[in-house]
């Protein structure tokens, strides 16, 4: 079974269509979601710019980015932001992991 791409409203439709060439030449089968929300609740929607299910790769989100980090301090301040931002819309994972020390990337 090859890869199903599914088209939703991406914010970025060229980069999109270029990842989703780009899983097309390298995974096998499974289905990539383009600009579709993961979450919906009746406050706000948390999107990812394409989220890949496979049973060779699992559940796989992408965030693409505007600009490619130029060095290794710049790649960790997007993991930091990433990761805040994501656990910021879990209050209670952030409360727990702060009432442990904090939270270690």
């Amino acid at each position: 079974m090859a890869l199903e791409v599914i088209y939703g409203e991406s914010r970025n439709r060229a980069a999109a269509e270029s990842l989703a060439r780009r899983l097309t030449a390298i995974v096998d089968s499974g289905t990539v979601y383009l600009g579709y929300p993961v979450l919906a609740t009746a406050d706000e929607r948390v999107e990812v710019d394409a989220l890949l299910v496979s049973a060779d790769h699992g559940l796989v989100a992408f965030l693409l980015a505007d600009r490619t980090p130029v060095d290794e301090s710049e790649w960790r301040q997007v993991r930091i932001r990433t990761a805040y931002t994501q656990c910021l819309k879990a209050t209670s994972v952030v409360t727990r992991a702060s009432a442990r020390g904090g939270i270690s990337l």
